[in-house]
């Protein structure tokens, strides 16, 4: 789904909430009832409201939290072979992307390529706004993994999951746009 779409859906339903308001206050002046449910109406929106700008807001942070980009990305959380996790992922309107770099043993690693990466040829190329600490490097006994439709919420998107075999450091990056 398109931001465009979203923020149109949102418009709309913040249009009717005001003209439900709006319509109220017009008619408390001639029906003294109307005060009474103007009042019941903003308690039941605010009640409605805020609740979900806090989850919208806790969705949005848990993304900075690496073990929570972990699960999302590979659907199990860090197990006991990651050291040294970080990331974060980012979604935005239409497109999004995820940074996680960690240590991890060679089953983790082999869990983790499972049947969705292959071999891929070389060091892919990444967007030069890569964070700090996500610096994979090339060496002999790097190994490069690539997996196309990586997320489904998305209509297109890849992934590389670069690992060095010496080291064990691992590090993985996902994109998706729609």
């Amino acid at each position: 789904m398109g931001i465009g779409l979203i923020i149109l859906f949102w418009v709309a339903v913040a249009a009717l909430l005001l003209a439900a308001y709006l319509g109220l206050a017009r008619a408390s002046r001639r029906w003294p009832r109307a005060r009474s449910l103007k009042k019941v109406f903003v308690a039941v929106v605010a009640a409605l409201v805020v609740p979900v700008i806090i989850l919208a807001a806790l969705d949005f942070a848990g993304n900075f939290f690496p073990g929570r980009v972990f699960k999302a990305s590979f659907g199990f959380s860090p197990p006991p072979g990651v050291a040294e996790l970080e990331g974060r992922k980012v979604v935005l309107g239409d497109g999004g992307e995820a940074y996680l770099r960690f240590k991890a043993d060679k089953p983790t690693v082999e869990r983790l390529i499972g049947g969705r990466f292959r071999l891929h040829a070389g060091m892919p190329s990444f967007p030069p706004s890569t964070p700090d600490y996500w610096k994979p490097v090339s060496t002999p006994s790097t190994r490069y993994y690539r997996a196309d439709r990586f997320d489904d919420s998305f209509a297109f998107s890849q992934a590389f999951l670069i690992y060095d075999e010496a080291t064990g450091v691992v590090h993985f990056h996902w994109s998706g746009v729609d």
